[in-house]
Parts: structure tokens; sequence; C-alpha cells
């Protein structure tokens, strides 16, 4: 498999009026995009030019909201659960350390869901065809949605709720651009919400060793809220903890 990162290396930012100002210009504009990683698939396979158009495209609009500013702020502790490149699909895009997922296909966490009640958000940033919901390691990331097969369960963009195949619900609410779905679990249920809304559409017999899971496709933009929610989590569901963090 070919895997490109892209930097910033050959970007001009500007005059700089001394060597050392110049240095650390450019260090502060690099740490901006950190890592942005771009996995094609095997030479093997021939990647359609439309799929090239449309990949680099939403490329483009990943990096939207992304600051290269050199105003100084104070540092806050990062996350460390984010989307997995190691677990991902073939043409899938992530950036935003991990927070922000294009191109085409799938995604896990890189931490499972341990605690009794979890709960994580994802907002819709550019419309076109995604998944989002919970899956084992097992599945097939390289698809467009979720609930494919048996490893996963997922609300898809066309508002159906399928795992394996099977269609579970269909929402009645379209969800549109700039909304946000809220998931909760806590081995029992998983359930979704719309911009803090319930959607009443609970799903059981999720179990296992279980990782939350975003899909995209077609454009598709989705970001993902590990803390800091736009909306209240149901009462006794917290933020996605590591397994050190409950002993």
């Amino acid at each position: 498999m070919n895997s490109v990162y892209i930097s910033s290396n050959n970007r001009n930012i500007g005059s700089i009026q001394t060597e050392r100002k110049k240095k650390r210009k450019r260090k502060a504009f690099l740490s901006a995009y950190d890592v942005v990683y771009i996995a094609f698939l095997s030479d093997s396979v021939n990647v359609k030019p439309q799929r090239l158009r449309t990949m680099f495209c939403c490329l483009r609009n990943c990096f939207h909201g992304l600051s290269f500013a050199t105003i100084r702020t104070p540092k806050r502790e990062r996350n460390p659960i984010a989307l997995d490149t190691t677990h991902m699909g073939n043409e899938v895009v992530i950036v935003k350390n991990g927070l922000r997922i294009c191109g085409s296909g799938g995604a896990l966490t890189n931490a499972p869901l341990l605690q009794s009640k979890s709960y994580f958000e994802v907002k819709i940033q550019q419309g076109g065809i995604w998944g989002i919901g919970l899956a084992r390691r097992d599945t097939d990331l390289n698809v467009a949605v979720g609930g494919k097969d048996s490893e996963s369960w997922a609300l898809d963009s066309d508002g159906i709720i399928r795992h394996n195949e099977q269609e579970l619900h269909k929402i009645q609410n379209p969800v549109q651009e700039g909304d946000v779905i809220g998931v909760s679990y806590d081995h029992i249920e998983l359930n979704f919400y719309l911009n803090g809304e319930s959607m009443n559409a609970p799903v059981i017999g999720v179990k296992g060793r279980i990782y939350p899971v975003l899909y995209v496709d077609d454009g598709a933009i989705l970001d993902l809220f590990l803390e800091n929610f736009n909306y209240t989590p149901p009462m006794g569901f917290e933020k996605i903890m590591l397994e050190q963090s409950l002993l």
C-alpha cells in the first residue's frame, strides 16, 4: 500500500525580518497541520479519476478551519483518544489531531468503550454519504456506510440504522449538514441523538470489544467530539475514558 504524508514544508510564510523569526514562524506553521495521512489503494487497484477528484476536493475542504496563525495560546493537554490511522479504510483522510475524517471509508477510534456508560458526538461538517456508530475491530472499513456486516452497527446518511445489512430503524427527521449526532452506549443499548434529542431508536445486542466508528464518502466530512460536547449527555453518561482511567 502506498502511503503519502502531506506537509507544508514548501509553503511561503511571508517575509521574515531575521532568520530566528523565520524558523520560529515555520515551526508554528507546521505544527498547525500536525500529521495528515492519506492511504491509497495498492498498486494493483485502479482508482478512477472521478474518485481521485472527489478525494482531493474533500481533502481541500478538510483543511478548512485549520488555523495557521502564530498567535501563542495556552497549551491544553491533548486527549489521547482519537481516530486510529492504523484502523481505517484505504482511501480515508484523517486530520485535526485525529478528530476529522473525510475521503472514502471508515475509521475506528484508538480506544474501545470499556466504561459502563459512554457518550460521544459527531458533527456533520459537510454532507455526503456517511455512517456513525459502533463496531468491532474485524469490521470492514473499506465501505461508505456502516452496518454492512455482523461487526458494525450504524446510523447512515439515508436515515437508516443498520446491522449486518439489516434495517433496524428508519429515522423520520432527516439529518442535515451542520447537525450533531450524539451516541450513547451502556453495554445494553446503543442510542442515537439528533441535536440533543433522542431518536427513540434503541439498538440492542451490541456486544464484545466495541469501538466508535465513522464512515464517509461522496465528499462527506465528519468531526468527532470526545469532550466539550455541543449538547449535554444523557444522565449518567460520560466521555470515553482510557482503561487506566477506570482503575
